[in-house]
């Protein structure tokens, strides 16, 4: 609801609320790249509901789209690769 967006807006808004989302977004992609891409659902369930839990959904989406970018070959994106 609109309502608890804006509650979950105003509680990132302070720095301590700001650092525990990026604590808890090291720590579920660490748990990402530590093992095997096909564990992780059963592997990370813990660390991906603390992520979604203290960060807002927008920011989740973000850190995310940034994960998936930094895997990919930098020739993917028009930059040739150091041979």
């Amino acid at each position: 609801s609109a309502e608890a967006d804006a509650a979950a807006a105003r509680q990132v808004a302070t720095g301590s609320s700001r650092r525990a989302c990026w604590e808890s977004r090291d720590v579920f992609f660490a748990c990402m790249d530590a093992g095997p891409q096909d564990e992780i659902g059963e592997r990370c369930t813990k660390q991906w509901e603390a992520f979604n839990t203290r960060c807002l959904p927008s920011w989740v989406k973000h850190f995310m789209v940034q994960k998936n970018l930094e895997s990919r070959p930098k020739a993917a994106f028009g930059q040739p690769s150091a041979r």
